[in-house]
């Protein structure tokens, strides 16, 4: 887990806002990051400067352990550097990038302008810069003297055309610096020609086998000097080129970069596009494979148009922007949307993509990592299908899972929950998965999976899910098999089996009826009273909605007279009603026990 450092070991010191400072100006950069242990790591950078200033941190779980700067050796407490370096570290750690910075970000200002483009004078230097006077020329004796020995280099572009090397004049050079880099075993390193000494102090470069002097800018000097600094890891070669071409680019007026992945790439032509459909749940994921002659490459959706470069054999291969623009905008016709590193889609595209109907068809072949199946459900009849419900004493909800005739094992009850709501949703194909997790594709079930949809309340009871149960009569109405799950009791069964019944038959079962009231109640009345009852045994809910005056009271009230005497019933009741359900208690029911609150 990525844990940034705490701001709060960084704000509470005193060199904070200039070490923030420093941070903004992009003066900082991060070269490399080690493991120390299993919870701790070292993170090492550098803030620029004439020479680098190297700084290191241990950070363990999100606290500096350690810090150190080869500029305050001394001080316990943080310098600026460490605290710009820390807040660097955040930066990339948020932004879920690798925590060593981008070369090219050691790139910044005005990197162009030479102070010495001008001065094109030829000097003599010979040995280590122990400078002999061959002329008369007493100005030079006299600056000699008011030179420290460590700023002799800087006479070399100043006063070139009165020094030789070895008898041979010296050359101010205006070509870019030829810089080396070298990628061995993951980390990438930069290093000048063994012929060159360079004076970081001055910014002055000598090739002493052609006796060319280069003299940089102060803001070159630090570029070069950090860039000599850099021992950066970088997973594979295709990841290290377009960080190469991107800083080749912005160094291009001074530097030339010159290494392995800077020879010339092969434009691939002719090869084979192959897109491989990988499933995942409800999920279709895409990969382009690219195969060619010298072999295969994957490719990296990721990437810039400019950055298609791969390896094959220690060749390089670059895909033209026309090639990833029809691989992108094929992918994204055929249904998939890139996010998180990886095309995806729903898995309802899958017909299409079987079917050769998408784009991805038509610049290439389509393989699939699972065997699709297909099933034809056109002649399924819903009430040959068989549900086993899952049922608690005690409890409101049951669930339930269903097992189609044709199939020897049950499908997944998401999976069919799946396929209904995708069918209401308009798919006529839709797409579901074994308990192999083998996708199976639904053809001509729309009609069917229409019927079950709307026997399981419209999308408001599906298998697998706990279901209120209220929607069992519905579910029930369409005269399914019904199996009941091993793990309910004996005693749930038998009174679940009598509801089904009763549901199925339309029978209601009889109910016992006071005598006082049996001889004054009407035929309507008794079924509702019936009804009632079955509905609240059930554990069901339920409407009595007779017209006004068709004696609703009496029914409600022989309903609550069955009900255990030992239990209390609320019954809520418009204020101008209150009294006269009293008297209707009073006049049927005298014995009840009541009590009224009126407000």
């Amino acid at each position: 887990m990525k844990i940034p450092i705490f701001l709060s070991e960084l704000i509470i010191n005193d060199n904070f806002e200039k070490g923030n400072e420093l941070y903004k100006e992009g003066g900082v950069i991060i070269n490399s990051k080690e493991s120390f242990d299993d919870r701790s790591f070292v993170v090492k950078g550098f803030c620029k400067g004439n020479p680098p200033i190297e700084v290191v941190l241990k950070i363990k779980e999100g606290k500096i352990l350690f810090h150190s700067c080869n500029k305050h050796q001394n001080s316990k407490e943080m310098c600026y550097h460490t605290i710009a370096l820390a807040l660097k570290y955040n930066e990339l750690i948020l932004a879920d990038e690798k925590p060593v910075s981008s070369l090219s970000e050691i790139v910044k200002g005005d990197i162009t302008s030479n102070s010495f483009d001008k001065i094109e004078l030829i000097f003599l230097r010979s040995g280590e810069l122990t400078f002999v006077s061959k002329t008369s020329f007493y100005q030079m004796e006299e600056i000699l003297k008011q030179l420290e020995e460590k700023d002799y280099s800087l006479l070399l572009p100043l006063f070139v055309n009165h020094f030789i090397f070895k008898n041979k004049e010296l050359i101010l050079k205006k070509e870019p610096l030829p810089l080396f880099y070298f990628y061995e075993e993951q980390l990438l390193r930069f290093e000048l020609p063994p012929k060159f000494i360079f004076f970081q102090h001055t910014g002055v470069l000598f090739d002493k086998e052609n006796n060319f002097v280069y003299a940089f800018s102060k803001n070159q000097i630090e570029i070069l000097s950090n860039l000599l600094s850099v021992n950066a890891s970088y997973e594979s070669k295709e990841e290290l080129y377009p960080v190469i071409s991107n800083l080749q680019e912005k160094i291009s007026s001074f530097i030339i970069l010159k290494g392995y992945l800077a020879s010339e790439y092969e434009v691939a032509e002719e090869f084979d596009i192959i897109s491989k459909i990988h499933f995942n749940k409800n999920n279709l994921f895409l990969t382009v494979i690219c195969k060619m002659p010298k072999g295969e490459i994957v490719f990296n959706p990721s990437r810039k148009m400019s950055d298609q470069i791969y390896t094959i054999e220690n060749s390089l291969i670059k895909l033209t922007p026309e090639i990833v623009r029809t691989i992108k905008t094929s992918a994204q016709k055929s249904g998939f949307k890139y996010s998180a590193k990886k095309w995806s889609a729903s898995v309802n595209i899958l017909t299409n993509l079987i079917e050769g109907k998408t784009a991805l068809n038509e610049i290439g072949e389509v393989i699939f990592d699972k065997e699709v199946r297909r099933m034809n459900m056109s002649s399924y009849d819903v009430s040959a299908s068989e549900i086993e419900i899952k049922m608690q004493e005690g409890k409101d909800w049951f669930s339930f899972s269903l097992k189609l005739p044709e199939l020897k094992t049950p499908v997944s009850p998401k999976s069919i929950a799946t396929a209904m709501q995708s069918v209401a949703n308009g798919n006529e194909n839709p797409v579901i998965f074994d308990e192999d997790e083998n996708p199976v594709i639904l053809e001509q079930s729309a009609d069917f999976l229409k019927r079950l949809y709307e026997m399981f309340a419209f999308g408001n009871a599906f298998p697998g899910s706990e279901i209120k149960n209220y929607y069992l009569p519905q579910i029930l109405a369409k005269k399914p098999k019904i199996k009941f799950s091993d793990t309910v009791p004996l005693e749930t069964i038998n009174k679940y089996k009598g509801i089904i019944e009763n549901f199925q038959t339309g029978k209601i079962p009889e109910v016992k009826i006071p005598n006082s009231v049996s001889k004054l109640l009407r035929k309507y009345q008794i079924d509702g009273i019936k009804w009632m009852t079955l509905l609240r045994n059930s554990g069901f809910c339920g409407i009595l909605a007779d017209e006004m005056g068709l004696g609703k009271t009496i029914q409600a009230l022989t309903v609550l007279k069955n009900i255990d005497s030992e239990k209390t019933s609320l019954v809520i009741v418009p204020k101008t009603l209150i009294w006269s359900w009293d008297m209707e208690i009073q006049k049927f029911y005298p014995e009840m026990k009541r009590i009224v609150i009126d407000s």
